[in-house]
């Protein structure tokens, strides 16, 4: 029974992907990030080669250039010339992968598969980047894969999991906070005598690989290439604000469920430190970001509700980064698995890798999000609130979609 369920779920997925697809290809035009960075990329390094524009003044993005290797090399191979139905059809490939983890890793925590990770799946930013070509995605497949590798926990696992982040790395600057919360998780796995063999071995083997995108990086003389330093490595603790006020949002759903974790002791201690964040180190929302600025629709939401009801901004900024500490403190309560101690460790050092970021995005926070969702989902009762939360991410998500690909300029949200 429980294989016949999860047989229709992996169909529902599919039949998805495919409706989704023909929507993102019958609209046909790049738009925005599409249009001004990422196809002409790929058209110089058709015209160029691929390595040649990587160490040129030719590259034309912020983010590191694995994801493009893929559409180079098919176009190639096949003499055709990069398109937009081409880079679609291979960011949804990728997807559909980084979807069948996300399921994988969550069929651990729950050995079932049930409607909740449609929440995930239709989150916006998930469906935005997996449906446009947007870059946030490959670094989020090869997370989920590293994380797949460390729990089997085999003889190869560390170098292999090294490996897959250094791919991760290579798709986006991101992935460079996953080996600090590697190597954490290995000194605590340690200390609580819950692995065998030398932990210093695991790490060496883990980092060996890293050694690729620190060569990149030496070669160009940073994380970002030259015409990319606005880039820049600053710490913003308006950021910090803003993600936890997106964490805060994002599952407001968790926490309405948890609601009697919350009447705590340390919950005044969280209150205190939400009203700082959000009262001295209160971000702005703007279209295009900037430093201690912050783009996305939650906060563009923030910013239109603050025109017609003065002071919102300034109530509901504390109010959000309380839910969003609130949330890392009842998962860190909840936690009973070692994969969940490695993926809470791990949403930690995205936190702290997303504060020391110049420019933010809250599409972003993709890699973080899908962690969150990973440790939440499986500890969501069923009952009317999981239906309603599904429901309305279902709408919102195609909503948002429909949004991003036909009204123009839109993408930037």
């Amino acid at each position: 029974m429980l294989t016949s369920i999860k047989t229709k779920i992996i169909i529902l997925v599919i039949i998805i992907y495919v409706i989704l697809s023909f929507v993102s290809l019958y609209q046909g035009m790049e738009i925005d990030d599409e249009k001004n960075f990422h196809l002409p990329l790929l058209i110089n390094m058709s015209e160029h080669g691929y390595l040649n524009v990587i160490f040129s003044d030719k590259y034309s993005v912020a983010n590191t250039p694995l994801p493009y290797l893929t559409v180079h090399l098919f176009c190639e191979a096949t003499s055709l010339k990069p398109n937009i139905f081409i880079l679609r059809i291979n960011n949804i490939i990728i997807s559909f992968l980084t979807t069948l983890l996300f399921i994988f890793l969550y069929n651990l925590f729950t050995n079932k598969l049930d409607l909740r990770i449609l929440i995930f799946i239709f989150y916006p930013y998930y469906l935005k980047v997996s449906f446009l070509y947007l870059i946030a995605i490959y670094g989020t497949l090869f997370l989920l894969l590293s994380i797949i590798i460390i729990n089997k926990s085999f003889r190869y696992s560390p170098f292999l999991s090294g490996l897959s982040t250094s791919f991760g790395i290579l798709s986006q600057q991101f992935l460079l906070t996953f080996p600090f919360a590697y190597i954490i998780y290995n000194f605590l796995l340690k200390i609580k005598e819950e692995v065998s063999g030398s932990s210093f071995k695991s790490i060496l083997f883990f980092c060996l690989p890293l050694a690729v995108p620190l060569i990149l990086f030496f070669f160009w003389g940073g994380i970002t290439h030259n015409n990319f330093r606005a880039h820049a490595i600053s710490f913003q603790p308006t950021h910090l604000t803003a993600i936890l006020s997106i964490i805060g949002i994002t599952f407001i759903p968790f926490i309405i469920i948890n609601f009697k974790n919350i009447l705590t002791k340390s919950s005044l201690i969280i209150a205190l430190l939400s009203i700082v964040l959000g009262v001295f180190f209160m971000p702005n929302w703007q279209v295009r970001g900037g430093s201690s600025q912050i783009t996305g629709y939650t906060f563009h939401l923030f910013d239109l509700v603050n025109r017609y009801i003065p002071l919102f901004y300034n109530l509901v900024i504390p109010l959000a980064v309380f839910l969003g500490l609130q949330t890392l403190f009842i998962i860190y309560k909840k936690i009973n698995l070692n994969l969940e101690l490695l993926l809470l460790i791990s949403c930690l050092t995205f936190i702290a890798g997303f504060t020391f970021n110049e420019l933010l995005a809250e599409r972003h926070l993709l890699p973080l999000i899908t962690l969150l969702y990973l440790l939440i989902l499986p500890k969501m009762p069923k009952g009317f609130l999981l239906v309603v939360w599904t429901s309305t991410q279902v709408i919102f998500g195609l909503l948002y979609l429909f949004y991003s690909l036909y009204v123009p300029s839109s993408t930037v949200l």
